[in-house]
């Protein structure tokens, strides 16, 4: 049984526009904690990007297609994940990791870059661009980006395995204390910014029957 989410694909609700980056940082701890809940049951996604990713109108982030990637074998790596040989989704890509791509050993670091590329998109409104080999600091785009953001896309893009998050928990956690730093830099000035969700018109409640 699958479960219905209506609203938009992240592609289609921010359509190349940047987001906010208090509302990047919120989504960013929602997909981390869902690609963890799913590495903790063996399962690698493989295929994280705007596309497959959903907002629902009330601006939670729900991940598409988690479990279809690959179930991983059950060998436990030294990372305290499992692994899949050269599992992969729709082809080498751009949101693909270079473990990926090139057909190699496979665990959760994998969708741990990509999520890393998603973050960066969400914040810079830039999709990565296929063949780069490194991953350019999102201030680098908006110079009004915090470096903690720089840092944290930074590890999980990193392109050596090694040097990522070994696991979603340590990124959910800096992106939660990220989240904590903005609200106290920005106090009582900033509000979040949050994208529009338009529901399709068949999410949309029909109007009451007069009879």
């Amino acid at each position: 049984m699958f479960e219905f989410v209506p609203g938009q694909t992240l592609d289609e609700a921010q359509d190349g526009r940047p987001l906010g980056v208090r509302q990047t940082v919120a989504l960013g701890v929602q997909l981390a904690d869902a690609l963890g809940a799913g590495h903790a049951k063996g399962v690698l996604h493989l295929d994280v990007r705007p596309s497959t990713i959903k907002l629902s109108r009330r601006g939670h982030a729900k991940l598409l297609d988690l479990g279809l990637g690959t179930w991983a074998a059950r060998t436990p790596l030294s990372t305290g994940g499992f692994s899949d040989e050269a599992a992969g989704g729709a082809g080498g890509d751009s949101y693909q990791s270079p473990e990926q791509r090139g057909g190699d050993r496979l665990d959760v670091r994998s969708d741990l870059f990509s999520l890393g590329l998603v973050l960066n998109e969400m914040r810079t409104g830039r999709a990565p661009v296929d063949g780069d080999q490194t991953v350019p600091r999102p201030s680098e785009v908006n110079a009004e980006i915090p470096p903690e953001f720089d840092a944290i896309v930074g590890r999980a893009t990193a392109h050596r395995a090694a040097d990522r998050y070994q696991s979603a928990a340590p990124m959910a956690a800096e992106l939660r204390s990220l989240a904590a730093i903005l609200d106290v830099r920005s106090g009582d000035e900033e509000s979040p910014t949050y994208i529009a969700v338009t529901a399709p018109e068949s999410d949309q409640p029909s109007a009451p029957n007069p009879c």
